[in-house]
């Protein structure tokens, strides 16, 4: 029997691992997606956060580029998307509590 290549990713994760993987994939992904939504609309035009605006900005588009991607390669293991999700659970984690923080007044001042 020859070996074949699967389609692309999402048929990759469906194929190996069921439609429950298929779907925490796909799930991932839109968590990351609204994580750095999240992150770039909390952090537009506010004073000394421009870089977390514009990473958020980057990871979205590596994020397309990887969702584009995976039509036509098949590297839904790929370990180098976990670290995208990754930064992008961070830099809303960091953004979102830092700016919150800054929000709340000081009590008993």
């Amino acid at each position: 029997m020859t070996p074949r290549a699967v389609h692309n990713s999402y048929l990759e994760a469906f194929a190996e691992a069921g439609a429950l993987a298929l779907a925490c994939h796909l799930l991932m992904i839109l968590a990351a997606a609204l994580d750095l939504r999240r992150a770039r609309r909390a952090t537009a035009g506010v004073a000394g956060w421009r870089w977390a605006h514009d990473l958020a900005g980057m990871l979205q588009a590596s994020l397309l580029a990887y969702c584009v991607g995976s039509f036509f390669i098949s590297f839904a293991f790929y370990d180098g998307w976990w670290y995208l999700a990754a930064l992008a659970t961070a830099l809303r984690v960091h953004a979102c509590g830092a700016l919150a923080a800054a929000a709340i007044p000081a009590r008993g001042r």
